[in-house]
């Protein structure tokens, strides 16, 4: 997986030829009111959202709440940044939140 920085989010890039997936996280020690999304759609394709806004959530919610049991951290999710269309492959969506973190946060 590769993990970039732009505009503010920590973005994990991963690609294993039959699923894509992007997941944009910002980041805050700051506890927030509402998490907010915003969809990224690089190819314009049209139609319903593949990816379930309440299960995205929950699954990175998974992801950071064990990066921070495991640094001793206390992050929050601000703003999440994801591609309508990738496949909707919850458990890669925790194990990627986790990641950006480690590696986002730990350079």
């Amino acid at each position: 997986m590769k993990i970039i920085e732009k505009n503010g989010f920590l973005i994990g890039l991963r690609d294993t030829g039959d699923q894509q997936h992007y997941l944009g996280l910002k980041v805050s020690q700051q506890p927030i009111d509402k998490l907010l999304f915003k969809q990224f759609n690089p190819k314009g394709k049209t139609g319903e959202s593949l990816i379930k806004e309440e299960l995205l959530a929950a699954s990175i919610q998974k992801g950071v709440d064990k990066f921070n049991a495991d640094t001793g951290n206390e992050f929050f999710v601000l703003e999440v940044e994801y591609v309508p269309f990738d496949s909707p492959s919850y458990d890669v969506y925790t194990i990627m939140s986790e990641a950006i973190l480690n590696r986002g946060l730990q350079a």
